[in-house]
Formats: C-alpha cells, sequence, structure tokens
C-alpha cells in the first residue's frame, strides 16, 4: 500500500482485494467497520459514506499490518486488543478466550432469572472477565468473586473491571484443586464456561482459534470430558446458599452427560436451555 494518504475508498477497495480469499465479503466488511473504527472516529455511517475522507499515512501503515495479520487467520480481536461483550468493551489478548456470542445468552439467562436484591455471585474460570463483569454491572448490589487460573487472565480481567467501574474479588486458583472450598463464602449464584471442547473436536475448529486462542480455555480430555463441571458441582455442593442456583455453559454434544451427572449429585430442577442456534447450551440447577 502507498505511504502517501489516500482516499477512504482506495483503503478500502485495498482490503477488500487482500482480504477476498481469505474470508466471505460479509467477513471482510466487518473486518473493514472494525479497522476503521479502531483506527479513526470514523463510524459504520461514515464508513459506508465517506468516499472522500482522506487516510493519513500513519493510520495506512497501521492498516497493512492488520491486513498481513488477518491473512495469517489471528482473530481481529487479538489484534485490536478489544472485543464488546453484552455492550461493554473488554480488553482481550492471547492469553484469554475471546468471549462468544453465545455467552452473551448465559449472561442474559442469569440476570433475567436473578431474583436477590444484593446477591453474592462467584465466577469459575473467569477469563477476561465477561461474565462477572457483565453481571456486577447490570445486577445491582451484587457482590461479585471471580477464580481464574492464569495470573495473565487475571491481570486483564482486573483492567476490565476497573474500565468498567465494577468492584470484583479475583482469586488466581484452580477448581480442580481439593480442599479449595475453605477459602470462600456461601452464594446465591455460581455460574462457569469451563473448558468443555473434547480433543476429538480439534479437527472441526477454526484455524483462526486453533492458532492463536490459549488451548488450556478451551479442550478437554476426550477420556474425561466433564472434569470441570464434576469439580465444579461438588465444589458448589458446598458453596451454594439453601436456595442457590448454579449455571453453566456446556458442549452440546454432552448436555445429557452433565444433566445426568447433576442429577446423581442431588441438584433438582435441572433445566437444559438452547441458544440462538437451536444447540444445547446452558444448563441451570438448584440445590433444593
Amino acid at each position: 500500500m502507498s505511504t502517501d494518504p489516500i482516499f477512504l475508498n482506495e483503503a478500502i477497495r485495498f482490503i477488500k482485494n487482500e482480504l477476498k480469499a481469505f474470508y466471505t465479503p460479509d467477513e471482510v466488511q466487518q473486518l473493514i467497520f472494525i479497522i476503521f473504527e479502531h483506527l479513526t472516529d470514523l463510524t459504520k455511517v461514515d464508513i459506508i459514506s465517506g468516499n472522500n475522507r482522506i487516510i493519513p499515512a500513519s493510520k495506512l501503515e497501521q492498516v497493512s499490518r492488520m491486513v498481513y495479520l488477518l491473512k495469517k487467520k489471528m482473530p481481529i480481536e487479538y489484534i485490536v486488543g478489544k472485543t464488546k461483550f453484552y455492550y461493554l468493551d473488554l480488553k482481550v489478548s492471547p492469553d484469554v478466550l475471546i468471549p462468544r456470542p453465545e455467552t452473551e445468552e448465559l449472561v442474559e439467562w442469569i440476570i433475567k432469572t436473578n431474583t436477590s436484591s444484593s446477591p453474592k455471585i462467584l465466577d469459575i474460570g473467569t477469563g477476561n472477565g465477561c461474565i462477572a463483569i457483565s453481571l456486577a454491572k447490570n445486577i445491582p448490589g451484587t457482590v461479585m468473586d471471580a477464580i481464574e487460573i492464569s495470573p495473565n487472565a487475571i491481570c486483564i480481567a482486573k483492567a476490565n473491571a476497573q474500565q468498567n467501574g465494577v468492584k470484583i474479588n479475583f482469586f488466581n486458583d484452580n477448581i480442580l484443586c481439593p480442599d479449595l472450598t475453605e477459602k470462600y463464602q456461601v452464594y446465591d449464584i455460581i455460574v462457569s464456561n469451563p473448558p468443555y471442547v473434547m480433543e476429538k473436536e480439534r479437527e472441526r475448529m477454526d484455524k483462526n482459534v486453533l492458532d492463536y486462542e490459549p488451548d488450556k480455555a478451551i479442550f478437554v480430555s476426550n477420556e474425561n470430558p466433564l472434569v470441570f463441571y464434576n469439580a465444579i458441582a461438588d465444589f458448589s455442593l458446598q458453596q451454594l446458599c439453601d436456595d442457590g442456583v448454579l449455571y453453566f455453559e456446556i458442549n452440546e454434544a454432552l448436555s445429557v452427560e452433565v444433566t445426568d451427572l447433576l442429577n446423581r449429585k442431588g441438584y433438582n430442577n435441572v433445566v437444559v436451555r438452547k441458544d440462538i442456534n437451536e444447540k444445547f447450551r446452558f444448563i441451570k440447577a438448584k440445590l433444593h
């Protein structure tokens, strides 16, 4: 790309030509919006209609770098260092999983079904803090704790909490460790979106996920795919109040297995819910 300033429509043409072999036209258009909203003060309307706008040379160098990384299938969220989740701006990096739209549905379910005026909530495996921050932001009076095994992820989650003006107590712990319950209070709600993709499903995953997102936040063994659900269910038996509720995001292929696990452990009113794509994606269970 030229190092001289060029019109916006020329920059857009360059991006389309470079990326057309790697992404669908709709995907390219969304990437164009994200690139110019990140690098400039242009809105989507400006980008669509502003052919006579000038893009300075300094921005063009960044556009070229971003296109280079996109051709290598790096997720655009990692390139710009942020994403949107449940109407919030959140930082991301390769240390954390990029939040998915279906997880917003889990957050919405919790917000709509919460009956406590000031619930105590624990988010297990918080990653960049998307679930915890969204709940704390949208349920007044929430006392929010969050567990995460990765120190680097906790740094990002803390920055996101501060950026969005919510107080969250973060704990660097491994939920698979025994005797963890002694450190934590009793909660009205425990929620987790743990690793749940089986290794045998790896071949169906997109290259941008496999090459850039953290394996430990995604995959579990074929032999023990419920390892996190089992540990969290046992933990929650001790840490949920009498009318407390446990929420999970799940692998659509394991909804029956997770339901059976919860029933065997004595949970009641186990409800499986589909996401917007009609996939079994969420489970809610109560102790009593």
